[in-house]
């Protein structure tokens, strides 16, 4: 029995690999994820990720293909939620910020190739995904709800229509960083929970 627990780039892998080897892995957990990435104006309102020495004297040595992000703010927009929805710590916020690293070009351009239905996998997956994710639940019009106007978490069972299963969890007051807000050790129980009950 093979399992396979993600963070958000890693559930768009996983995604790519449930449909591209469907007997590979027998369970997937994912994170921030949806199927549906960034619409609106998340890219703007979270600071365009720009080279990385542009950012901070830390990534002086880095070639041009590595990014940062450039305002706090969009940061804590896009990787938690909102202020005024809490559900994280401020400081740890603030310490992400001060102490982040940097991504690839290539993490952000390749972002939507495994985003295409597993039609023959037939394990399980459990998704998490906090209600407030700016990345997997933005909507065009702006704000992020993964409830709102339609079930995200719902519409994403068609990436994996043959699923033996297919749960998820949606904390509220978390961001697209489900595991750095307060609901993260309910959540963390939950995916246990979930994966002694398929037998691991």
């Amino acid at each position: 029995m093979q399992s396979g627990r993600t963070s958000f780039y890693g559930s768009i892998q996983s995604n790519a690999l449930a449909a591209t080897y469907p007997d590979a892995v027998d369970t997937y957990v994912l994170t921030g994820y949806t199927g549906q990435f960034v619409e609106g104006p998340v890219p703007l309102a979270s600071g365009i990720a720009l080279p990385a020495q542009t950012v901070s004297t830390r990534f002086a040595d880095l070639p041009a293909g590595y990014l940062a992000q450039s305002y706090e703010p969009g940061r804590v927009y896009g990787l938690y939620t909102v202020w005024s929805v809490g559900g994280f710590d401020p400081a740890a916020a603030q310490y992400d910020f001060d102490n982040e690293g940097t991504v690839v070009i290539g993490e952000p351009a390749t972002l939507l190739y495994g985003v295409t239905p597993a039609h023959s996998f037939k394990g399980s997956v459990f998704v998490v995904t906090g209600r407030q994710d700016a990345i997997a639940c933005n909507n065009a019009l702006g704000g992020a709800d993964c409830l709102s106007p339609t079930n995200k978490l719902e519409e994403a069972k068609a990436f994996f229509p043959a699923a033996s299963d297919y749960s998820y969890i949606v904390p509220n007051a978390t961001g697209h960083g489900a595991n750095i807000h307060y609901s993260a050790p309910d959540s963390f129980a939950k995916i246990h929970s979930y994966l002694e009950g398929q037998g691991y």
